[in-house]
């Protein structure tokens, strides 16, 4: 725990991060090379998490789960990280099309419409009560950062914009970093 604090803390001090070193932190090494194939079409944008608290967010899920259902398909509780991460990507990719299949937990690779229905797929779930009811247990939040990669290169821009909160932050954004939130943190 304390080495992934410190390469978090490594990572978020440099102006650029990298593609590798949010694949070799999420665990998802084996599919640099994948993944930089895909980052390289400007047309076709992977999204890329940046996994943050989504231990926490599932040992909490597991622990209480809501009395609210989940807003997508989870595996039957206890789960664990990677079963919540695969669940959670494949809901908010296009499912309409079989080459959206997430690359390992880390990566939806998606056309530019696909892309912009994956980002509003993500946006949308802050304001789902079932995230909001773990998202207001403290510790379970941000669960990632959502990254696109930057044309032409290894590094990458923040994919959701970042704005004021709307209650519990499901999604990291820099903004809810830097002014109090007025409701509890939210999952990203």
């Amino acid at each position: 725990a304390v080495h992934f604090q410190a390469m978090t803390n490594s990572l978020e001090k440099s102006k650029e991060i990298s593609i590798e070193q949010i694949l070799n932190r999420n665990g998802d090494s084996m599919h640099v090379t994948e993944v930089k194939k895909l980052a390289k079409s400007e047309d076709d944008p992977p999204l890329i998490f940046g996994w943050e608290n989504v231990d926490a967010f599932v040992n909490s899920l597991n622990q209480e789960a809501p009395a609210d259902l989940p807003p997508f398909n989870l595996p039957d509780l206890p789960i664990n990280t990677e079963q919540f991460k695969l669940a959670l990507l494949n809901n908010i990719r296009d499912r309409s099309d079989h080459r959206t299949m997430p690359v390992g937990t880390s990566v939806i690779p998606c056309t530019k419409s696909q892309f912009g229905h994956a980002v509003g797929e993500a946006a949308s779930l802050r304001f789902e009560p079932w995230f909001q009811a773990i998202a207001a247990r403290p510790g379970t939040t941000p669960i990632a950062k959502i990254y696109v990669p930057r044309p032409r290169s290894n590094t990458v821009d923040q994919a959701i914009a970042p704005r004021p909160p709307p209650a519990a932050q499901l999604w990291h954004t820099d903004v809810h970093a830097q002014a109090p939130a007025p409701h509890p943190a939210a999952p990203f």
